[in-house]
């Protein structure tokens, strides 16, 4: 998932850096594709704690689960915090037309 994602941002950027204007909903699909990485990792880490301490068969040392979800869960809520900033909150300028 994140190679699939990697291969969307980058030429993504590339094309920005160069000054060719892309679709706004591209940039939207990239950002959710990059929050569901998060969502995901965050499920898989946890599930793998889940099994460390109730049945012991996942072999994995416990700071690697505290470490992925502290990771995992910041990451998540920057990319919520800028899929809001950048694709729900109203800007003043639309604010400003609508009234």
């Amino acid at each position: 998932m994140n190679y699939f994602v990697h291969a969307l941002m980058y030429p993504y950027f590339a094309f920005r850096s160069a000054g060719i204007r892309l679709p706004r909903p591209l940039a939207m699909v990239i950002t959710s594709l990059q929050l569901s990485q998060m969502v995901v990792g965050l499920y898989i880490t946890l599930y793998a704690g889940v099994l460390h301490v109730y049945d012991g068969k996942c072999d994995v040392y416990t700071g690697q689960i505290i470490y992925a979800t502290i990771m995992y869960f910041s990451y998540m809520i920057l990319f919520m915090d800028l899929f809001y900033k950048s694709y729900i909150k109203p800007t003043k300028q639309r604010v400003e037309k609508v009234e």
